[in-house]
């Protein structure tokens, strides 16, 4: 199946996605606003992206050695 997933941006009145952003071939598990900018990871890649809030461009992208579960961020760092 289609295991595509993205980051969207939805008006909450209506549910109309305003902007979206693709993540292919894989699916993302989880995303938090961290250092002015949103953190998203996938479940079984281990692929990081970091957007930028505003544009919703890739800034940067990490690896980390596991399956992503969600993910939040708190005072000490991304958990």
């Amino acid at each position: 199946g289609d295991r595509t997933s993205s980051l969207r941006e939805v008006d909450p009145r209506d549910g109309r996605v305003l902007r979206r952003v693709a993540i292919e071939n894989d699916f993302a598990e989880g995303i938090c606003l961290h250092r002015g900018g949103l953190v998203q990871l996938t479940w079984q890649t281990g692929r990081v992206f970091r957007y930028d809030i505003d544009t919703l461009a890739v800034v940067d992208r990490y690896r980390i050695g596991h399956e992503g579960w969600g993910i939040a961020a708190l005072p000490g760092g991304l958990w």
